[in-house]
């Protein structure tokens, strides 16, 4: 055992060494006395069996091996002493006050209040020092110099120190400077006035932790009205303090709820009695804030409101859950919709001892819906709503005369065959998955002004319908906002207009294809200087007759497909030359929709370079000829390339002139490049 042990074994106080077995392995004096046993006999002893006697094992082996585990822990036991009766001890179970690999060292501090007596002791103190033994809280005695007589148990425990040690000390010997400073002050105060003392302050318990006390002291005087000292009892209300600084911050956040809410705010017990409430709660009751707690709600305000919340009192207390209500009820401010949050307030016990409300002033909410409602249900457009997986939510009666539905048939309906039968302008029929909202919901893009052909009862209606997707979190459409608008009578006149318009491009074509016929005879009666000339009118006259053929076989009359037109006009050009030269033209267009006249531009371009191309690139009389139209976001080029004899097939004349003009109709550009032959490049805006 080394020094610190063998000092701290020397004292007072009953002191033993216990190792991990829960033997003894050394013991001082004053526990050799306590249990009788000689001190050289009692290493090795089962610390169990040497107190056996007098302390029973229940009270002993938990906490020596809780402290084993690092747990200190004390205990307060009355022990039969022999020849000194019954003996109040503080057992002290301390961990640290060994090397780990020792055990615990186990203190027996006696904290009797009183020494054995020098004469009888009455029933009556016996029972008076029973009592301060047994007190939970801290008590002690002091003399008129300060310096302490007496203490009770809890004292010892909350200093740390055992009642020898106390006895006859002056609060300069417990207690730090400040603190025994603090505490002289207050009885000096004491001694002086007399009566009773109540103040707070710190005091530093056995663990150095610092506690909030309130402290409660009287004097005693004696006989002749000296003062012979004082009797102090210590209070620790340090969680208490806690809890009220808590409540206050809670108080001080409720407040600034109740006030700022923009909601009623009620708090009823069960008869219905305010325990709080709001401004907005006491407009409602036509009375201050104030002024209404403690009354019951039947008592104040309007009785409508009494109607209402009353039952709902009843009920959260019977059920213990909450519940959300709204009703129309007068209050001083007129008739209101209110929608009202029930809840249970539970008490310490769980049980139920208010309920709140918090009541939303609905009206001016409720009063715009029913004018949207009111607009939604008689607008001429019609309007629908339904879910992304789901049926219609809702629509109004023009979505549901052109969809063929009754009043409230839309509702759990989603657009399938069994009531939606819909067709394109071509007559084919439109399956579910190609309906705008089907689309819009799939792609989470809108789809505007698609025009579908509704068959109702046989007849066939004609509706433009837009479909506009909302999206989710997750990016994906969650439900579609439909628009539909009855065109019926627009599609009949815009087919009249169709069929006029294709009977104007047919007849065109005809003409222009009478002009060819008659160039042609006049060419082949020509003089050879002017059938050039002739052929080049008849190439330029055939490149607009190819677009008016093109116009009158599709739907589109003012924009026409590029590739398309590109195509009809190359095979033109293949026919013309025959397989006789040995000239190939080849074409690599990519499709874009533009108006007829830049169409119309773009292919008399084309038709006089292929034609320069035919006539002067290959003198020999075999070649390729390549026809290209890219697309560069959004500007067009056109590339007409050959492999012949260069520069030298670039004849100036009317041809180019004509090529240049429509450049420039274009907004573009044209450029010439001779290696290897000869590349012409236009490039021109795509929109003019």
């Amino acid at each position: 055992m080394d020094a610190s042990i063998e000092r701290f074994c020397d004292t007072r106080n009953g002191t033993v060494l216990i190792d991990r077995d829960l033997r003894i392995v050394e013991a001082n004096e004053a526990f050799a006395r306590f249990v009788g046993i000689p001190r050289e006999r009692l290493a090795g002893e089962p610390i169990l069996d040497a107190l056996r006697p007098m302390i029973p094992d229940a009270a002993i082996e938990p906490r020596v091996r809780a402290a084993l585990g690092g747990t200190p822990g004390e205990a307060a036991l009355d022990c039969s002493i022999p020849g000194r009766g019954i003996r109040r001890f503080l057992l002290q179970f301390d961990p640290s006050g060994s090397p780990s690999a020792m055990g615990v060292v186990l203190a027996l501090v006696d904290v009797s209040l009183a020494s054995v007596p020098s004469r009888p002791v009455s029933a009556k103190e016996r029972l008076i020092e029973g009592l301060l033994s047994v007190l939970p809280v801290p008590f002690f005695l002091k003399d008129a110099d300060g310096r302490y007589v007496d203490c009770n148990i809890a004292f010892s425990l909350f200093t740390g120190l055992d009642r020898a040690r106390i006895v006859g000390s002056l609060m300069e010997d417990l207690w730090d400077s400040d603190l025994a400073a603090t505490y002289r002050d207050a009885d000096l105060a004491l001694l002086r006035k007399g009566g009773e003392q109540i103040y707070e302050a710190d005091a530093r318990r056995r663990d150095g932790e610092l506690r909030r006390i309130m402290f409660y002291k009287a004097r005693v005087d004696e006989a002749d009205g000296t003062p012979a000292g004082l009797v102090g009892v210590m209070l620790d209300i340090t969680e208490l303090r806690a809890a009220q600084s808590e409540r206050s911050r809670i108080d001080g956040r409720l407040g600034a709820f109740l006030q700022f809410v923009p909601a009623m705010a009620l708090m009823l017990d069960r008869d219905g009695r305010v325990l709080l409430g709001n401004e907005i709660a006491g407009d409602m009751l036509g009375i201050e804030a104030n002024a209404i707690i403690g009354k019951r709600l039947a008592d104040i305000g309007s009785s409508a409101l009494s109607d209402l919340l009353m039952p709902q009192v009843r009920s959260v207390y019977s059920s213990g859950e909450p519940s959300v209500v709204e009703k129309r009820i007068r209050t001083e401010n007129g008739l209101r919709v209110m929608t009202i949050n029930c809840f249970p307030i539970p008490g310490p016990f769980g049980s139920t001892e208010a309920v709140g409300f918090i009541g939303l002033d609905m009206s001016a909410l409720r009063e715009a819906e029913q004018r949207v409602m009111t607009m939604f249900a008689t607008m001429p457009h019609g309007l629908a709503w339904r879910r992304a997986e789901g049926p219609y939510m809702e629509a109004n009666a023009a979505a549901l005369e052109m969809l063929g539905l009754e009043r409230g048939e839309a509702r759990g309906k989603g657009p399938d065959r069994s009531f939606l039968d819909a067709y394109d302008r071509e007559g084919r029929s439109v399956p579910i998955e190609d309906l705008p909202s089907e689309q819009a919901i799939r792609t989470g893009k809108p789809v505007r002004d698609r025009i579908l052909g509704i068959r109702l009862d046989g007849k066939v209606r004609w509706v433009s319908i837009s479909a506009i997707p909302l999206l989710g979190g997750d990016g994906k459409a969650s439900e579609v906002f439909l628009t539909l608008d009855d065109v019926s009578e627009l599609h009949r006149e815009s087919s009249l207009k169709d069929e006029v318009i294709r009977e104007i491009h047919h007849r065109v074509k005809n003409n222009l294809a009478l002009v060819v016929s008659l160039l042609r005879i006049t060419s082949s009666r020509a003089a050879p200087e002017a059938r050039d000339d002739l052929d080049d009118a008849i190439a330029r006259i055939g490149s607009i007759a190819d677009l008016y053929d093109l116009l009158v076989q599709t739907d589109s009359f003012d924009l026409v497909d590029v590739a398309e037109y590109l195509g009809r006009l190359i095979a033109s050009s293949r026919v013309s030359i025959g397989s006789e030269l040995g000239i190939t033209i080849s074409l690599d267009a990519a499709s874009i929709a533009l108006p007829q006249k830049r169409v119309v531009s773009l292919g008399l371009i084309i038709s006089e370079l292929v034609t320069n191309a035919i006539k002067y690139a290959y003198p020999a009389g075999s070649g390729e000829i390549r026809v290209l139209f890219l697309l560069n976001g959004d500007r067009g080029e056109l590339r007409v390339e050959d492999d012949g004899v260069g520069s030298s097939s670039l004849e100036p004349g009317t041809g180019l002139n004509i090529v240049e003009v429509l450049a420039s109709d274009l907004g573009g550009t044209i450029r010439f490049e001779s290696a290897g032959g000869m590349t012409c490049i236009l490039e021109f805006p795509v929109q003019g």
